[in-house]
């Protein structure tokens, strides 16, 4: 095989795997459409019925994490336990 052959053999699976992903990326189903349209829909307003103006809240998450290896192959004997959270509050 010459150079030039395998250059243009592997221009040419270079060619058709791209041409390949780009059809395959503009299939999309009636769902995804619909969240897509939904995304860019103007956010209306809402009444205020009560003399309460402010919208307040808050968020709390707490993870718990825990991974072990006990003298694998001799070269073990680590543990570690992590804990994390995340508190945060709004108002608007």
């Amino acid at each position: 095989m010459s150079k030039s052959y395998f250059h243009r053999f592997s221009f040419l699976i270079s060619v058709s795997f791209f041409i390949a992903a780009s059809m395959n990326s503009y299939a999309q189903d009636q769902t995804i459409k619909d969240l897509s349209a939904g995304a860019t829909k103007e956010i209306k307003k809402e009444k205020i019925d009560s003399g309460k103006t402010w919208k307040t809240g808050g968020l709390f998450n707490l993870n718990f994490g825990q991974g072990s290896q006990s003298n694998w192959a001799a070269g073990g004997d680590d543990f570690s336990l992590s804990f994390a959270t995340y508190l945060g509050f709004y108002g608007f």
